[in-house]
């Protein structure tokens, strides 16, 4: 008798599974809470992903030039060369990339046709330099990223020299040249970051993905977060240790849920075009997630989980859905499950569960627990013919227990799952999202006989990282 009735409760478990996890008596007041969710979305671009395209892109060979007639006879070969690798920092949100230039250059000094005597004099030298350029970055309405890069130099070894007598400085020749090549340089740059780090690429991505429905129950896909973006925010932040390139976005929406075993369909992606500098950016993300639900929703979603499945309680036995029914009177939730109890495949007791009980949240400890638990169970198996007053106070005690532990499980789960729903990757992109649940709380519970209302506060923190 006893093993027969604990299965059964094992199949009610499953059936109120999807509505226990939304219960709380914490407050009624639903409309005392802002239903508005945020993103606050760190954007970071790593520095060495930045040199290693520059590198690509900016040639070692900068400039060349041969036979430069600098006076008195004396011509100049000159070879421009970057000399070392590119190097980045942040500072003062500002883009800082300097490189060192070493300039091999050969004086020649033929005196034959002005003095018609055949002297001659070769002599190579170098001279090096360091070229700093600072890019900022404006963001404009469509997030549409504006480096400005300008660029500056500073001589290390000093370009002048004397030969037989005559002082040469080669600067005012190599000066010329190295500013339109830095000018080449300044534009390649902020080309290339602007080809490279596409804000509203990725912003524009995150929407397309959340026009998606998100599934937040890890093993039942029966509860899906739809989100609708209201307004973006789009900022640059100092990197503190000069090792990225950052930006912050964030994004306020409004999450509804869809109760449904069937995943709803992805609505249009939302376009927002202009850039709020007013938003309020913050490191931590805030998802106030409104779960609201009629009863015969939860029935049909339960029945469609379970009435496919055959549930073996003994060698024996095994269990049929056929009819579920949930409905919540005089603070009780109370349930009707008609199931078939099949014997060895072969006979068939048609059965019926009623059970009801009042669902108890503690808001400390988040946990749950049930009081005033009352069933009846009558079956066609002359064994199964009993009310619950006939049932053995020790049956009563485990019942009542394994209710806690599934619904404390179910809460447990419905926390972890919640983690795991909200992430996005993407290959393709060179984009990864990656989220951090913090916590996730119960804030409201409001049942009453024609739906279950619950908001729950989830805070996480969301990195957005290009590599």
């Amino acid at each position: 008798m006893a093993k027969f009735s604990k299965s059964y409760y094992f199949i009610l478990f499953i059936c109120w599974y999807g509505t226990c996890v939304f219960m709380s008596a914490q407050s009624n007041n639903l409309d005392s809470i802002k239903t508005k969710s945020s993103i606050c979305l760190p954007i970071v671009v790593s520095l060495s992903y930045l040199e290693q395209l520059l590198e690509k892109e900016i040639s070692r060979d900068l400039y060349s030039e041969k036979n430069i007639d600098v006076g008195y006879g004396l011509r100049l070969d000159l070879n421009v060369i970057r000399n070392g690798k590119i190097q980045l920092k942040t500072q003062q949100l500002a883009l800082e990339t300097q490189a060192p230039i070493k300039i091999a250059a050969l004086l020649r000094w033929d005196a034959k046709e002005k003095l018609k005597l055949n002297l001659q004099k070769n002599q190579n030298f170098d001279a090096e330099l360091l070229v700093s350029l600072r890019t900022t970055f404006e963001i404009g309405k469509n997030w549409q990223l504006k480096p400005q890069t300008q660029a500056q130099y500073k001589w290390i070894k000093e370009p002048s020299f004397t030969v037989f007598g005559i002082s040469v400085n080669i600067g005012k020749f190599v000066d010329p040249a190295l500013k339109r090549q830095l000018s080449e340089v300044t534009q390649m740059i902020d080309k290339e970051v602007q080809k490279n780090i596409v804000l509203q690429k990725e912003l524009d991505n995150l929407l397309q993905k959340l026009a998606l429905p998100i599934p937040i129950l890890e093993k039942n896909n029966f509860l899906w977060l739809v989100a609708k973006p209201t307004d973006i925010g789009v900022r640059q932040v100092e990197d503190k240790n000069n090792l990225y390139l950052r930006f912050q976005a964030f994004i306020q929406m409004d999450l509804t849920t869809v109760i449904s075993k069937v995943p709803p369909p992805p609505s249009a992606p939302v376009k927002i075009t202009h850039n709020n500098t007013a938003a309020t950016f913050c490191e931590q993300s805030s998802f106030l997630i409104p779960i609201i639900a009629d009863y015969s929703t939860l029935t049909q979603v339960a029945k469609e989980i379970l009435a496919p499945q055959k549930i073996t309680i003994s060698k024996k036995y095994k269990v049929q859905i056929k009819d579920l029914q949930l409905n919540y009177k005089n603070e009780k939730l109370c349930t009707n499950i008609c199931f078939d109890l099949i014997k060895k495949d072969k006979k068939i007791y048609p059965s019926k569960l009623l059970l009801s009980f009042k669902p108890v949240f503690n808001e400390h400890t988040q946990q749950f627990w049930v009081e005033n638990l009352q069933y009846q169970m009558h079956s066609s198996h002359f064994l199964l013919k009993v009310g619950n007053k006939l049932f053995p106070k020790k049956i009563c005690q485990k019942m009542d227990t394994a209710i806690e532990s599934n619904v404390a499980k179910a809460m447990q789960e419905f926390k972890s799952s919640l983690k795991k729903g909200l992430k996005f990757s993407d290959k393709d992109l060179h984009l990864a999202i990656d989220t951090q649940v913090l916590k996730s709380d119960i804030l409201a519970f409001a049942p009453n006989e024609a739906r279950l209302s619950l908001i729950v506060d989830a805070l996480a923190l969301i990195k957005l990282k290009l590599e």
